[in-house]
């Protein structure tokens, strides 16, 4: 599960396996096959908002399975960021 290329593995080698972080994942697809950021949530704590202009999530249900994440789905170019993150994530972590 995760990542197609290992971005996911990437990013955390990058960030030095950072817990505890936020992230915003735009073009999100389903909440664990090809997720960029489920091994962030899963393993390492973070939190975050995950974007896609189609809900076409074939791993269940994203509260169920990813409940630290926000996902929206929307047409991430028509989003105003500044108000969703005011929204999300200063409220929420």
């Amino acid at each position: 599960m995760g990542s197609q290329i290992n971005q996911d593995k990437i990013a955390l080698d990058i960030l030095k396996y950072k817990k505890n972080g936020v992230y915003v994942d735009i073009g999100c697809a389903g909440a664990i096959r090809f997720s960029n950021t489920y091994l962030m949530e899963s393993e390492y704590q973070w939190k975050g908002i995950a974007i896609d202009i189609s809900d076409n999530s074939e791993d269940g249900l994203w509260s169920v399975v990813r409940p630290n994440t926000t996902h929206i789905i929307s047409d991430a170019l028509t989003i105003d960021y500044s108000d969703l993150f005011k929204k999300i994530i200063c409220h929420r972590l």
